[in-house]
């Protein structure tokens, strides 16, 4: 099958270790395209316990790490986020450059990528009531195949509004970085659109459906869906 010819692609929120981890669809995204540069916008991992990865997820990260030998010429990072963002031994295991933010220029443009999670005031200042909610998101995965944690996920972080304080971070924290288009993860929203000239794109999930990623290609970024 002919590959599709991207210049850069990007997906976050993966979460593997959890049952609902759409790994294997992610696997074929990135088998399906053939690109210069792969970037993992944060929440690779659900937490640090390997164990729970299952034979699909094992050969997503072989994938990767496949990816990054010099032979074939492809930039691969990181960005880390708040589900793995402690997971130090990344670099090593996956052999890839870990970051908090990555950016570069293309086509006359500044590109940004970031995880977003610095934004959520509710990660930051209620470290347990995030973990309460995310025990039972899990625990719900064995019950209903994620129909109450899907609600769970979006519910919790709605209430909170989470997510317009975070698109907001991100595009105010893209201005001052002089950004012109900016790419980020963490509230499991797919976004495209343009806020105060700066180019805002949520990659969204790996978790629900439809899953979705960014490429950019020639300075133009487009967002996509995964069923």
């Amino acid at each position: 099958m002919e590959k599709t010819k991207v210049g850069t692609l990007i997906l976050s929120d993966i979460h593997l270790g959890l049952k609902l981890s759409r790994s294997r669809q992610a696997y074929d995204v990135i088998e399906s395209h053939s690109f210069d540069r792969l970037i993992l916008a944060g929440d690779i991992f659900e937490n640090l316990n390997f164990h729970r990865l299952d034979k699909s997820q094992w050969g997503f990260l072989s994938m990767i790490r496949n990816l990054t030998n010099p032979k074939y010429g492809i930039e691969v990072v990181l960005v880390a986020g708040n589900h793995d963002r402690l997971l130090l031994t990344l670099q090593n295991l996956l052999g890839i450059n870990v970051v908090t933010e990555y950016e570069w220029r293309e086509k006359g443009k500044k590109f940004l990528v970031l995880h977003g999670d610095r934004f959520d005031r509710v990660v930051d200042r209620n470290r347990i009531f995030t973990y309460l909610m995310n025990l039972i998101y899990n625990i719900s995965q064995w019950v209903d195949r994620g129909y109450v944690s899907q609600y769970l996920k979006k519910g919790s972080k709605i209430r909170h509004r989470a997510m317009p304080r975070v698109e907001k971070g991100v595009i105010e924290y893209a201005k001052k970085k002089g950004a012109d288009v900016v790419v980020c993860g963490h509230t499991h929203l797919r976004k495209n659109n343009i806020v105060d000239s700066v180019h805002y794109l949520n990659t969204g999930c790996w978790t629900e459906k439809p899953s979705s990623y960014v490429t950019i290609t020639g300075g133009v970024p487009e967002l996509h869906e995964v069923y």
